[in-house]
């Protein structure tokens, strides 16, 4: 072979790569090269499943946090649309919307509305009517005076719950008490109480801490994110979520595990260079190839792929699983879909339980 033939080859080898890595022309992802199998992959809203278990979608927006009731074997699903008690086969048992007068605790297991408290740690979830609501008027308005409002209850009680998780134009700050078998409310306007601090480093907790379990988080093994709102969104966004955690760092969770693309097929330029029709990214359809626990699942969603020679393709795809100690009480882990732009939507985004079948 001469000099010239080979400086030739390798020119061609480069256009190939250049064109098929920096344009939207598919050279080696062509169709010539496309399993056939592939045709046979459904989106994820479609339905997977195999043999043993199947992927269900619980909520059409993937804002939820998800956390794990170690005694109950269950999990409660806190959406911004309703909140969810899922059993430990993955199976729904109890959902109410998530309207206004609805708030809770992160990571509790009670939920209450202006007039009722549903405990979603019981088997059979039962709603009890609230006795008593106390608004704080005048010097309760003050830090001291509202302390003083809830020192006069709080020793009594045997669960203490700040129920400050609620709609976005939630109008008070709340505080429920159960004192022997009655639930009080204590509330305070959230714009008479500004400076009030009801974090838990605050002064109000500091010194009246909660009376009340928290769950566990559920954790993605492939980037050990928890499974709190916004977590899946970590590609496009950088603010995370306020997180308390518990015992979770104490715990071992599952090691991490990829989740593989066996295929893709660029579609569409998805990005310009600004003021040019110059590609910085494309969009098209990415095969994947998931493995959680012992069980595969094959489906396909949109994926984006920036202009470069080793750039992978970025999904919104996200999975959630117990820690190790667990797995055995339960066999259900949930997936979100979480695009990162609506260009990428397919009508997948949300979160799904992924529960056997049997």
């Amino acid at each position: 072979m001469t000099k010239k033939t080979k400086i030739m080859i390798l020119a061609l080898i480069v256009l190939v790569v250049f064109i098929e890595k920096c344009t939207v022309i598919n050279i080696l992802s062509s169709s010539l090269f496309k399993n056939k199998e592939y045709d046979n992959y459904a989106y994820l809203h479609e339905g997977v499943g195999n043999d043993n278990s199947k992927i269900v979608r619980i909520s059409e927006s993937p804002y939820n946090t998800i956390a794990y009731d170690e005694k109950g074997n269950h999990f409660i699903v806190y959406g911004d649309d309703k909140i969810l008690k899922i059993d430990s086969r993955g199976v729904e048992k109890f959902s109410i919307p998530r309207e206004d007068g609805v708030s809770f605790a992160n990571l509790g297991s009670f939920v209450f509305t202006d007039t009722e408290v549903y405990d979603l740690s019981q088997k059979t979830v039962e709603k009890t009517k609230i006795k008593k609501i106390i608004h704080a008027t005048d010097t309760q308005l003050t830090l001291k005076g509202f302390l003083n409002l809830l020192g006069d209850y709080y020793e009594k009680a045997s669960i203490v719950i700040y129920a400050n998780e609620g709609t976005f134009n939630t109008k008070n700050h709340k505080v429920y008490l159960k004192i022997a078998d009655d639930w009080i409310g204590l509330y305070i306007l959230k714009n008479a109480s500004y400076a009030m601090d009801f974090h838990s480093s605050g002064e109000i907790l500091k010194k009246f801490p909660k009376k009340s379990k928290s769950l566990l988080l559920l954790k993605n093994p492939v980037n050990n994110i928890y499974s709190t709102r916004s977590s899946g969104s970590e590609s496009f966004s950088s603010v995370p979520d306020d997180l308390e955690l518990t015992k979770e760092k104490e715990i071992e969770y599952p090691g991490n595990e990829k989740i593989h693309i066996s295929f893709y097929q660029k579609e569409k330029t998805l990005g310009t260079i600004v003021y040019t029709s110059i590609p910085v990214s494309f969009k098209g359809t990415a095969y994947f190839d998931l493995n959680i626990g012992k069980n595969n699942y094959k489906f396909k969603e949109m994926g984006a792929k920036s202009v470069g020679f080793v750039s992978e393709v970025k999904h919104g795809i996200s999975y959630y699983v117990l820690p190790k100690k667990d797995i055995k009480n339960s066999e259900v882990s949930f997936l979100k879909v979480f695009p990162a732009s609506n260009m990428l939507e397919t009508g997948s985004k949300g979160v799904y339980v992924v529960r056997p079948i049997n």
